[in-house]
């Protein structure tokens, strides 16, 4: 039987050890695209003290004709967490990004209809300066997490 101090002790230990992983998580450098983003996060913006979410997919691919397609949760305070020209994307973007499986997209669901017939969440509209961009193909999306602010 164990003592409580040996409990105390590896409780501990475990906890240093998962808290290590998590603060040790290798930053990914990502430039692109953005080219569709679910609504429903864009719409549900709160101000002030609540972090919000701005879900987006994002061409990272090296040139035009090999897209490579992620899923992109930029999570920070306030009502913008992605400037607009970026999110329409008008502009490309450079950031750092954490890989995070936990909200990896198998089979995304990808609309190029405008947000006025958008029913339902879960599903990603393609933005105005891609609209004939084909993502029906794309069966997975590996998700990384941007934190925006500090």
């Amino acid at each position: 039987m164990k003592s409580p101090l040996q409990h105390i002790l590896v409780t501990g230990c475990f906890a240093t050890l998962v808290l290590a992983a998590y603060g040790t998580a290798r930053l990914h450098q990502l430039q692109g695209t953005i080219v569709a983003y679910d609504p429903t996060y864009h719409s549900l913006k709160q101000p002030s003290f609540v972090k919000n979410l701005e879900v987006t997919v994002a061409d990272v691919g090296k040139t035009r004709d090999h897209p490579a397609f992620v899923k992109l949760v930029f999570e920070g305070f306030g009502r913008e967490q992605v400037a607009e020209n970026v999110l329409s994307g008008k502009i490309p973007f450079k950031t750092q990004a954490v890989r995070d499986t936990s909200c990896d997209e198998g089979h995304p669901h990808v609309l190029s209809d405008d947000v006025d017939s958008f029913q339902g969440s879960g599903a990603f509209i393609l933005n105005q300066s891609h609209r004939t961009e084909q993502l029906n193909g794309v069966s997975h999306l590996d998700c990384y997490r941007v934190r925006v602010g500090k």
